[in-house]
């Protein structure tokens, strides 16, 4: 006898074995060394909904174009719902089945969300565009042993960093990607986050110019956000940007009670910041989607 899905809602999980219509938020997970049976054959991507009244079910493996479409919008989904399936093929391949929506339909539901987030005074053309952000954790540092410093390279920490100087960096670095929430920011409000000792702005020189910075927030005990990241745009391309990625990581994890380091980035990033930040060992667990206005 099958058990009921944990994690569904009861109503739901009592319709085991029938056709359900549900809505909630698509989502995508890399699976490591498991892979999942689709359409197209095997993918590492496992795809599922995450429920509006809490939970989520699986749709297992889906075409590229339709998680890179779909992936962080909200969703109906149609399909027959199988709550605790006994075996994981054809739909997961890994060990511990859980509750499965067998031959999902999916379609996108309702407007992708539109923010304003230029600020004020701002000169440029403004337009709409779409914005895919993804949310990524490490749990430990696995990752190889730092190299040296590039040449005429030091990391500083600025203690505090003061509102003048932090927002001479977060423009240098940020500008060409959009960046506009600091802007938006009071400097009252500002003071309180950057000045505050466990938000950690660690300024990387360059042959006495400053490079780029890396901004940690331990405001959240046992917790870690790289909350900025970047490079001045002369700074690129010297080989820095994954150094000083690594160098972070490593001065995050020096924290003994440290049990997550996360950070997002989004498609107004470099192009290869998503590469960057799995490359160094952060894997997605979350994805969000939305319209914003930026200026060019």
């Amino acid at each position: 006898m099958k058990q009921r899905g944990h994690g569904l809602p009861a109503a739901l999980a009592a319709r085991d074995d029938e056709e359900v219509e549900v809505t909630g938020r698509y989502e995508m997970f890399h699976q490591g060394r498991y892979q999942v049976l689709g359409p197209d054959g095997s993918t590492h991507w496992l795809c599922t909904i995450e429920l509006d009244g809490g939970g989520s079910l699986r749709i297992g493996g889906r075409r590229d174009d339709e998680r890179e479409a779909l992936v962080g919008r909200a969703v109906t989904a149609r399909g027959k719902l199988d709550v605790s399936p006994s075996r994981a093929e054809p739909h997961i391949a890994q060990m511990e089945p859980a509750p499965t929506l067998v031959d999902a339909v999916v379609t996108p539901s309702g407007e992708v969300p539109l923010f304003d987030t230029v600020p004020e005074g701002l000169a440029g053309k403004r337009e709409i565009v779409e914005v895919l952000t993804t949310h990524m954790a490490m749990y430990a540092d696995h990752g190889p042993e730092l190299s040296p410093a590039p040449d005429g390279v030091r990391v500083v920490r600025a203690a505090p960093p003061g509102v003048r100087f932090y927002r001479y960096l977060y423009d240098a670095v940020g500008a060409p990607w959009h960046w506009y929430d600091r802007k938006r920011t009071t400097d009252v409000d500002l003071a309180a986050i950057v000045d505050d000792p466990r938000v950690e702005v660690h300024v990387a020189w360059r042959h006495g110019v400053p490079a780029g910075y890396l901004e940690l927030d331990r405001r959240t005990a046992t917790q870690c956000e790289i909350a900025y990241f970047g490079l001045v745009p002369e700074a690129i391309g010297h080989r820095l940007g994954t150094w000083l990625l690594r160098w972070g990581i490593r001065e995050a994890w020096k924290d003994e009670q440290l049990v997550r380091l996360w950070v997002h980035t989004c498609t107004l990033d470099h192009p290869s910041a998503l590469g960057v930040y799995q490359k160094v060992g952060f894997h997605a667990f979350a994805h969000e989607r939305h319209r914003q206005y930026i200026v060019r």
